[in-house]
């Protein structure tokens, strides 16, 4: 689908993103949310480095940690505090739960990053998620920020590391002179057809 002017197409690309978030993500039963609460209820730190995947560098930006439903979004935990040099960034508030209880689970952050969106996709930033807090250094998931914009978002990939089972997408909104961050993460083991 082509769009004329940029307003026409305002908002099929939020739609767009969502379609594709869901079939990268595939579905999965019902009893995959309850399953995935009790077993994977630990937050998982994440933040944007400088650099790459592949050479990481320090942190540049905090992000909320990366976890399942109310314990998503409410606020940096240990493993999200700041840089000393970094810019701030600010924890976004999560929404209720709502529709099919058999929906796939999801672990997610949201975060609104204190800088314009070409400072953060300019070829030497990653987005990195950790294990947990007490194990900082074991890198479950991450995503090389670059890629084709969509209207004023850039949707990137998040790989697997470390036979985490973790893997999702970043999207990434230009607002201005800030940068809402949102991380959707699903463990495989609890996404897949039993």
């Amino acid at each position: 689908m082509r769009c004329s002017r940029p307003r026409s197409c305002s908002f099929v690309l939020p739609v767009a993103v969502l379609v594709a978030v869901i079939a990268m993500l595939g579905a999965g039963p019902g009893t995959a949310i309850a399953r995935a609460q009790e077993e994977g209820d630990e937050a998982h730190p994440a933040h944007i480095h400088d650099g790459s995947c592949e050479t990481l560098g320090g942190i540049a930006f905090p992000l909320n940690d990366v976890a399942y439903g109310d314990m998503a979004g409410g606020g940096m935990a240990m493993g999200g505090t700041p840089a000393a040099d970094s810019t701030m960034s600010t924890p976004v508030a999560m929404g209720e739960m709502v529709g099919s209880t058999a929906a796939v689970p999801l672990e997610m952050s949201v975060t609104m990053v204190d800088v314009p969106l070409d400072q953060i996709a300019d070829g030497q930033h990653a987005i990195n998620v950790h294990k947990s807090a007490e194990e900082i250094d074991v890198y479950i998931a991450c995503g090389d920020i670059g890629g084709q914009m969509l209207g004023n978002m850039l949707v990137i990939g998040i790989g697997e590391l470390n036979d985490s089972e973790e893997a999702g997408v970043a999207v990434l909104t230009e607002m201005g002179d800030k940068t809402q961050v949102a991380i959707f993460l699903q463990n495989q083991e609890f996404g897949a057809p039993e």
